[in-house]
Parts: C-alpha cells; structure tokens; sequence
C-alpha cells in the first residue's frame, strides 16, 4: 500500500511560487520595452546629448595634464647623503605649505607641477661590506639585533650604499625641466662644493702615484728577466719575488680601475646615473572622458523622465485614495 500523500498546501506554494517568477520576468520585459520605447521616442535628443558629450570629452581628454612618475638614480657624493635626504625633506614641507616663493626660485614659473618627491637608497650589501674589514665587522654587530631587511634599509646602513633612487611625481610632461633646476639646487651648496674640489685632488694625486708605482713595478720585473750579459731570459717562476711582484702590479690595477670609476662619478655633489621620465601610472584604470561624459548625460537625461514617470505614478495612487 502506498503511503505516499500529496499536501494540497504544497502544491498551492509552488503555484503561487511560479506564479511570482513568471510576474518577474514579465516585469524585466516590461521595463526593457519602456526604455527601448523611451530611446525611440526621443531618439533624435539622445544622439544630440551623445554627440555634445563625446565632444566635452573630447576636450577635456586634449587639454588635461596627466601626473607622471619620474624615476632618477643618483650618487651623493662626497659625505652628501644625510644633505640629500635632508633637501628632499626640505622641498616635500616646502611643497606641502606651499611656499610659492621658495619653490618658485628654484624651479621657476612650473614649480606648482612639482607633487611629491620619494627618496630611498638602493642596497647593495655586497658592495657595502667589500670597502674595507671595518665594515664586515659594523655589518656582524649591527646584524645580531635586526631582521636582515631592517639591517639592509635602516638609515646608518643606507647612508654607505653607493645609489639612491629619487622619485618626481609630476603634472605633465615637462620633468626633465624641473628634476634639472632641482638638481642645480643641490649641486650649488658651497660646503660640498668644497669638499669635492678636494675629493678630486685627492683622487687625481692617487692615480699619478698608482701610475708611478706601476711603471717602478714593470722596471723591477725587465731588471730582473735580464742577465748581466744583456740576454734577455725570464727567471725561474718559482722565485717569490716575481710572484709577489705580479701579485702587487694586480692590487694597484685594481685600484687603479676604482679610482678611474671615482673620477668619473665625481663631476657633481649629486651625480644624476639615470632617469627614467614620463611614466603613467597603470595599476587603475582610467575610461576616457570621451566615453564617459557621454554616458553620463545620457543617464541623467533619463532619469529624468525616469523621475516624472515615478512621480505620475505616485500621483495616480494618492489621486485614488
């Protein structure tokens, strides 16, 4: 015997319940004639609101100035970093008060295009603990209390890498102009100036006495291949004395090199090594004005008579009532 009963009152909820879906979707139907019957109706208007909103857009897209990211890799030289930094301070307050006068002296009539500037040291520890047995020694100390990102970006250890980043947040596309007049700002600081009309005397007179102990080395090791009846012969290679010869005429061409490199980075306190202008910011999306402003009047077109349909309605309503 089957027990199985049906529930009248079930099957009256699902009746009810495809009765209302079905009413949904007749409402979605109804809505979509309306607006399609809204736009015919008013066809010619819609196009004029389009074709007026494509070309505000169109304007505002040709005479708007985006904000560029400006990427620029310097060396501070001559003890400059703690300046560097402190300067870049210096501008960023200067900014953020507005102090039109200074600004204004420094990068002329486009300092108000002038955002923000980031400075930050680009770590190279291995360079860092090459320099001398000291600094291994700072780096172990130092080390023992700090996580190693810490350590690698902390200030004391900052001060000794060799490249800093700047980075120019601008209006436009005139960055170079301004990173330039800014660049003339820090190069004209007297006590660096100074220092680095030392720091290249320094450094031409190391590379006169590399090249003098070079030459004495090449004079020893011709002296030493020869024999006294003036027959060229090379001396036997085990002898120390070649060998420690050829190990030092190495060190100063090795130090020679570095002191070449040292020149070369020395024609400015802060030595600009390369700049990277003009870059868009790409992480969010930007939909052109073009396309936006005409899709915005035509919205606000229609509501509207969006609003003036709900308030006959309403009307209707309260009229019966």
């Amino acid at each position: 015997m089957n027990n199985t009963e049906h529930n009248p009152s079930e099957e009256v909820d699902l009746g009810y319940l495809f009765r209302k879906v079905g009413d949904f979707f007749k409402s979605i139907v109804v809505a979509i004639f309306l607006v399609i019957a809204f736009f015919k109706k008013y066809w010619i208007l819609s196009v004029a609101i389009l074709i007026i909103g494509f070309g505000v857009g169109y304007y505002l897209d040709v005479s708007k100035r985006n904000v560029y990211n400006n990427t620029i890799i310097v060396i501070p030289n001559f003890e400059s970093v703690d300046y560097l930094y402190e300067s870049i301070d210096e501008l960023n307050s200067k900014i953020i008060l507005n102090d039109s006068v200074f600004l204004k002296d420094i990068m002329g009539q486009n300092f108000r295009d002038l955002l923000a500037i980031e400075a930050e040291p680009i770590p190279d520890i291995y360079n860092f603990l090459s320099k001398s047995e000291e600094y291994i020694e700072a780096f172990r100390i130092l080390y023992q209390n700090q996580e190693l990102e810490e350590f690698l970006e902390g200030i004391p250890t900052s001060k000794n890498y060799k490249y800093h980043k700047l980075n120019f947040t601008i209006i436009g596309q005139k960055s170079d102009i301004i990173t330039n007049k800014i660049f003339d700002y820090l190069n004209k600081n007297d006590h660096f100036i100074r220092y680095k009309e030392a720091y290249q005397q320094n450094t031409e007179l190391q590379i006169v006495e590399n090249e003098k102990l070079l030459a004495q080395i090449d004079s020893i090791v011709n002296a030493t291949t020869r024999e006294s009846t003036g027959v060229d012969q090379l001396i036997n290679v085990n002898d120390g004395r070649l060998d420690m010869l050829l190990s030092r005429k190495q060190e100063f061409l090795d130090q020679l090199l570095k002191l070449e490199k040292m020149k070369r980075d020395q024609d400015a306190v802060i030595k600009v090594v390369s700049a990277n202008y003009n870059v868009i910011d790409t992480e969010a999306f930007r939909l052109s004005n073009k396309i936006k402003i005409p899709i915005l009047l035509l919205f606000l077109f229609s509501m509207v008579f969006f609003a003036r349909y709900v308030y006959k309605g309403m009307k209707s309503i309260a009229e019966k009532h």
